[in-house]
């Protein structure tokens, strides 16, 4: 369905319609409204889903950004894999770094052919001391708990975060 959509345009498509869903569900609180809110919701999945997963994510720490692309770029050149590299800043916090792997018509890489790749590109990001997006590096348990306490008092969401 997104196959001719460049990955992060599809990416943001995703999430602006996955946001019309919650406007749909805020808008129209009936039943009626929550049906269609979660189909439009699944819509929002189906675009962004497939091409997220094309990407290997990993979140730099200050100064680090640049070592750990080059990391990345090495591991998936080793695999005859090119990269394209996309970063968002977030001041002196470091940066998400977003890699597409491409082939050598520039063509994305995707499916069964990418496995390999990000396997390597991950190890090579975490050695390289990026922290992959989803995970936690290990010692900051009491932060994200007091964090969650913090932005979520009522414990409303991420329930596995209370234990």
């Amino acid at each position: 369905m997104t196959k001719r959509i460049p990955p992060l345009v599809a990416i943001a498509l995703g999430v602006l319609i996955g946001a019309g869903s919650m406007l749909l569900m805020g808008s129209v609180p009936t039943l009626a409204g929550a049906c269609a809110s979660f189909f439009v919701f699944a819509c929002a999945e189906m675009v962004l889903s497939p091409r997220y997963y094309e990407h290997v994510a990993s979140f730099a720490p200050p100064g680090r950004e640049g070592s750990i692309a080059r990391a990345v770029r090495d591991a998936a050149s080793q695999l005859d894999a090119g990269v394209r590299i996309h970063v968002s800043r977030f001041e002196a916090d470091g940066a998400v770094v977003f890699f597409t792997f491409a082939d050598a018509a520039g063509e994305v890489i995707a499916g069964d052919a990418l496995a390999a790749i990000r396997t390597a590109a991950e190890t090579a990001a975490e050695k390289a001391g990026g922290i992959l997006l989803g995970t936690s590096p290990e010692g900051l348990e009491t932060y994200e708990r007091e964090l969650k306490r913090l932005l979520d008092p009522h414990g409303v969401f991420d329930l596995e975060l209370d234990s």
